[in-house]
């Protein structure tokens, strides 16, 4: 536990700003974090990921933006068949593996589908055509050297500022992979009128289609799956978030759930960076949001991948926001050690 915490600290105390940052929300800093480690470098690298130019950065933020527009009341969500599960799938596997060894992306996509350079040898958005939508989420998908490691961000509309979290993750992180929800969790129950789903952080019980973290078929489990089994246990890193009043006094819980993710690890670094009361591991300190439920935690367990759920209380969450130095040491704490992840 220690040896990760002292890993964590001196990057905690060194990485300034660069890429996006919690504080301006998509915003783009002037001057590069350090390179990651050599231990984070993929499988065949010989250099570290580089981060993306300025332009980059902006360009996957508006596109983004754009991927999600009318997902939080307007566009009617489809879950996939699943044919199309299975095809999105393939087509997701198709375009990892382009991006691993720097080739062109995959020339055909799902119907519905397209894939957008948004920097050349650098960055890909694999997302729906935008009279198509049907809430399937986007994909970014970084082209070359990079870590392998997924981040996910399912509840942006619900949970609030879980998006750019999770983007300061996978900048910070160079992550292969950023899957994001284009439609609200209770989308449905929007569409029905149900007040109880258009809050944040404290909704309904039930899951429902759109609720992809629970839903058993979605694109965005399919891409999931496709990602970790891209490579020998790809670890993923999930950002939810939760009302205050859930647990009181706690600003972070992070579970394993059900998967060997290093929960336990990422607690300790956590702790060095938010203090020790701020923190818990579930369900082993805390009972509650643990994510043995989570679709996609069962899938990493199945796959034998590491899979860390993080939860963020609203206070932590609008402190991450307010402040880009405080959500860059979160990136660097919630990272697996070395290139692959996860407690042996």
């Amino acid at each position: 536990m220690t040896s990760r915490a002292a890993v964590w600290l001196p990057v905690l105390a060194a990485i300034g700003g660069s890429g996006c940052t919690c504080g301006s929300g998509h915003g783009v800093a002037s001057s590069p974090p350090p390179d990651p480690p050599a231990s984070a470098r993929p499988i065949g690298a010989t250099a570290p990921a580089p981060d993306l130019s300025p332009a980059a950065h902006a360009a996957l933020d508006r596109r983004i933006d754009e991927a999600r527009k009318g997902g939080r009341d307007a566009v009617a969500f489809l879950a996939p068949t699943e044919a199309e599960s299975a095809a999105y799938g393939a087509w997701v596997t198709a375009a990892v593996r382009a991006a691993r060894g720097a080739a062109k992306p995959p020339s055909e996509a799902p119907d519905g589908f397209a894939i957008e350079v948004i920097e050349e040898g650098a960055l890909w958005l694999l997302a729906e055509r935008p009279q198509r939508r049907r809430g399937a989420g986007a994909v970014a998908i970084r082209v070359g050297a990079a870590r392998e490691l997924v981040v996910e961000a399912p509840h942006t509309f619900f949970d609030a500022k879980t998006l750019p979290i999770a983007r300061t993750v996978f900048d910070r992180q160079r992550a292969r992979a950023l899957v994001v929800n284009t439609a609200h969790r209770y989308r449905e129950r929007l569409a029905a009128g149900d007040d109880r789903a258009g809050g944040g952080d404290e909704g309904p019980d039930a899951p429902v289609q759109s609720d992809v973290a629970h839903a058993t078929r979605s694109f965005f489990l399919a891409a999931h799956d496709a990602l970790v089994a891209s490579g020998p246990g790809l670890p993923a890193i999930q950002v939810h978030g939760f009302g205050d009043a859930t647990a009181p006094g706690v600003s972070v819980i992070v579970s394993a759930a059900g998967t060997r993710a290093d929960a336990r690890g990422a607690a300790t670094a956590l702790r060095a960076l938010l203090g020790d009361r701020a923190v818990r591991v579930s369900p082993d300190e805390i009972g509650v949001l643990a994510g043995l439920t989570n679709v996609q935690a069962r899938s990493s367990a199945r796959a034998g991948a590491p899979f860390l759920h993080v939860e963020l209380s609203r206070t932590a969450r609008d402190r991450l926001a307010a402040d880009p130095d405080l959500c860059a040491g979160f990136a660097a704490a919630v990272a697996p050690p070395g290139g692959a992840g996860g407690a042996p």
